[in-house]
């Protein structure tokens, strides 16, 4: 079986005590309390202070090289992309973004007025564009397939995922290859390595997602960013492009498409928002952050599942950001070793998403689908069932994995275009009909329920996203067995 894609980490930031930060120890569980008692999901917290971390937690089966995707935080490494080539003089914020396109590469019909947007304009997220299309075979095309909506283009905020795509698209057309571009010039001299990219159908980095890095990244790239581009003495990134970038370019309170209220109604920058408490951030969906606070010299990296991303932030500030001092504190030894306690640990068990109840090994309901596929043509479903002994085997497309009745075995697959992804997997019967299998993907961040009932030739296949503790249906078929 092989094993899990994984970071490299060659070099880490400092650690230090929460007291030598400016924060008692007994704030830490008191956040990581407070998180549980909301239903947070929380994958890992990394806290650093002058480059220096403070706070570190890692919840199984989440480690320091454990690879994550962190959605639309991907946007922000893209941003800093573009700035570093602006900076070499590969491009400018105030081209024009069609002109970088040959005539064949955009559609054959499309707003003109498209043709004016500025690499600014994407960066601002600011394109006129009422919605964005859906992803289609050819992302450019579909960027410029939606007119323009408003007169004040590059005037109102919209969010849009592809425009940072399309940001992507115009440094390849500019001979930049984002993933290698950024792994010479920001992740070697950072001293992380084995990050990955996922990529449109062209072979494009996404750009304003599928960025799959890990904590310790997160944080040194806002230490870095408080640091205005400097690392050890070097000038990495443009000081300037990060001072525009991290700043308020345009509102966000006054998008037409969503009712923005909090940390999401205080401004964007360059793929970055603006944050109350005078904090700026890069967020991706369900709640990967990296939160920079210039005025308390700290940067938070944050990892998790959740839909609830301002609570996120909300406890954030009240348990570590507000009360943390100028200067440090007293050593305190025993609220030392009460978080020392408290913190999970690697061999502990994986606290979510919790593994099936085990039940006894159902021979008819195992007989009746072993060493069959189940196939739904209309959809497109081939799913292949092997049992060795009481473990369950898998194959659904690329995808083979390892269940085990009421637990986890670890597995690496093949997954949305990703090699050697890792996945957790475990198994149960429910009911005299019915095999339940959980699926947990650490890095592409999916839980899945699969649901099979065969029924003579056939198979009932349901499948729900599970990560919020509810079902939701994500596909139901029926399919043949043979």
């Amino acid at each position: 079986m092989p094993t899990s894609a994984r970071a490299t980490i060659h070099s880490y930031l400092p650690r230090i005590s929460p007291e030598e930060a400016g924060l008692s120890s007994e704030r830490i569980p008191a956040f990581l309390e407070a998180i549980r008692k909301k239903g947070i999901r929380l994958h890992t917290f990394l806290a650093a202070k002058e480059g220096r971390v403070f706070a570190e937690v890692y919840y199984p089966p989440y480690s320091p090289d454990q690879l994550q995707q962190v959605f639309s935080l991907s946007k922000s490494f893209t941003s800093i992309a573009v700035g570093l080539a602006v900076e070499e003089g590969r491009l400018k914020l105030t081209d024009r973004a069609a002109s970088f396109f040959k005539p064949e590469e955009l559609p054959e019909s499309y707003d003109p007025k498209l043709n004016d947007l500025t690499v600014r304009d994407l960066l601002r997220m600011a394109t006129g564009q009422a919605r964005e299309q859906m992803l289609g075979p050819d992302w450019v095309k579909s960027f410029f397939l939606e007119p323009k909506a408003d007169e004040a283009g590059g005037q109102v905020f919209r969010y849009n995922t592809l425009a940072t795509h399309l940001l992507a698209a115009v440094l390849d057309r500019c001979g930049i290859e984002l993933e290698s571009y950024l792994e010479e010039r920001l992740l070697k001299p950072l001293g992380i390595g084995g990050t990955r990219w996922l990529r449109s159908p062209a072979g494009v980095c996404a750009g304003g997602f599928g960025f799959s890095a890990v904590p310790e990244l997160i944080a040194k790239f806002g230490t870095l960013l408080l640091q205005e581009g400097r690392w050890e003495g070097k000038q990495l990134l443009p000081a300037w492009y990060v001072r525009e970038a991290t700043s308020k370019q345009i509102e966000t309170s006054t998008d037409p498409a969503a009712s923005r209220t909090g940390d999401w109604a205080q401004g964007y920058g360059y793929q970055f928002w603006q944050c109350t408490h005078g904090c700026f951030r890069g967020d991706g969906m369900f709640g990967q952050f990296c939160v920079v606070s210039p005025a308390k010299r700290t940067v938070f990296a944050i990892t998790s599942f959740t839909d609830d991303l301002q609570g996120v932030l909300d406890l954030l500030y009240e348990h570590i950001l507000e009360p943390l001092a100028d200067v440090p504190l007293p050593a305190d030894p025993n609220a030392a070793a009460a978080l020392a306690a408290r913190l999970p640990r690697a061999e502990d068990p994986i606290p979510y998403p919790e593994p099936l109840a085990p039940t006894a090994f159902h021979r008819p309901v195992a007989d009746r689908l072993d060493g069959k596929s189940l196939i739904d043509t209309r959809l497109n479903i081939h799913l292949s069932i092997r049992f060795e002994e009481e473990e369950l085997q898998l194959t659904w497309e690329q995808t083979f994995c390892r269940a085990k009745n009421g637990g986890w075995l670890d597995s690496a697959a093949t997954y949305q275009g990703l090699e050697d992804t890792r996945v957790l997997t475990g198994y149960a019967f429910e009911g005299s009909d019915t095999l339940a299998v959980r699926l947990f993907f650490p890095e592409v961040m999916q839980d899945l329920l699969l649901r099979i009932t065969p029924q003579e030739d056939e198979a009932d296949f349901h499948l729900f996203d599970v990560h919020t503790g509810q079902e939701q249906p994500l596909l139901t078929s029926r399919g043949i067995l043979r």
